[in-house]
This record gives structure tokens, C-alpha cells and sequence, in this order.
């Protein structure tokens, strides 16, 4: 099986740190169901349609990457375990004002992917941390920098527990900043 994802991801240490939470579940004889994929919060799996262009969808990419963070505070709070099914996710503290999953359909409508269906990972909770486990109490952490990554993934299983990937794309966030008194994009 093939396909492509989306996902976003903070900065390299608070990636290094949700590993360190991810390690210390505590699991409850759990499946290795959807652990082969790398650290990130999913917001879209899509079909490879028929053979196309990898450098149309990566260009195609780049230039809307920014509309993926549409609707995204500038700064993300996470800290709180949501339970779904089996699976357990590190949410955001606060309800986000706008899905990510929308801007991820959006795009996708843009590049002609259609949407996976019956995934192992629900889109756009969190950072999956994995099936039958419980999560200890996480101190509350907050991220402003954020990369958008394009992913295309081979997995032989469709519970992919086992998954070769490989990075199209990233395009980070443009943030805010002050200059001059006036905010600007930067």
C-alpha cells in the first residue's frame, strides 16, 4: 500500500520531547498498529491517484503549504491525554478554532488526492502516542514553531505497524513578528 500524508510538526526539541512521553506509556498489551509512522499530527491520508507528477504535487505544495495553518493560533498548547477507541492521543489544551483536516481536504482537493479511508490514526486529535496505553500526567508545553511535512509512506500492512517514508516536502510556518511597530509576515 501506498499514499501520502500530512502532517504537522513542531520544532526538533519538542519533538525529541513528545518521544519521551510517547516512551514512557504505559502499555496494556497494545497494538503496534500505526506506531511505523513518524512523529507528527496527522491532518490527511491520501490515495496515490493514477501515476502523476511527484514534482507537480511537491511544487503544487510549497505553494500552498501556508494554507494548512490556516485558522491556527500562533502559538499551540498541548498537555491533556484524549482517549479514542484504543488509541491515545497528546491533544491541544484549547479547542482549535478552525479543523486542520479541512485545510488538508482543501489542498488535497487542489492536487487531485482523494482521501484514505479506515486509517489506523484518527486525523487532526494530536500526536498519536499509540493503542492500549496510558499516558502519565504531561506538564503542559507550548510550540509557536511549526513545519507543515508531505509524506509518501509504503506500508505493507494497512494497520501500519511496519512503514518505509519518505519526506517530499517541508515548508515551514511563516510567523508573525513585530517590526517597525507593525505586526508583519515573516
Amino acid at each position: 500500500m501506498q499514499f501520502y500524508a500530512i502532517a504537522l510538526v513542531p520544532g526538533g526539541n519538542i519533538l525529541g520531547q513528545l518521544s519521551v512521553i510517547k516512551s514512557r506509556a504505559r502499555a496494556i498489551a497494545g497494538s503496534p498498529d500505526g506506531l511505523a509512522l513518524p512523529e507528527g499530527m496527522y491532518i490527511g491520508f491520501f490515495e496515490v491517484p493514477a501515476p502523476g507528477s511527484k514534482k507537480e504535487l511537491v511544487r503544487l505544495f510549497k505553494t500552498e503549504a501556508q494554507g494548512l495553518f490556516a485558522g491556527l493560533p500562533l502559538s499551540l498548547r498541548f498537555g491533556t491525554a484524549q482517549y479514542i477507541g484504543e488509541s491515545a492521543y497528546l491533544a491541544p489544551l484549547e479547542k482549535l478554532p478552525r479543523d486542520p483536516v479541512q485545510n488538508a481536504l482543501q489542498f488535497a482537493g487542489k492536487a487531485g488526492l482523494k482521501k484514505l479511508e479506515n486509517t489506523p490514526i484518527q486525523l487532526g486529535i494530536g500526536f498519536f502516542m499509540g493503542n492500549h496505553v496510558t499516558l502519565d500526567p504531561v506538564d503542559a508545553f507550548s510550540f509557536s514553531n511549526m513545519q507543515a511535512l508531505l509524506l509518501e509512506i509504503h506500508s505493507p500492512s494497512p494497520t501500519w505497524d511496519s512503514a518505509a517514508w519518505r519526506l517530499l516536502c517541508r515548508q515551514a510556518r511563516k510567523r508573525r513578528s513585530m517590526a517597525g511597530g507593525r505586526e508583519s509576515l515573516g
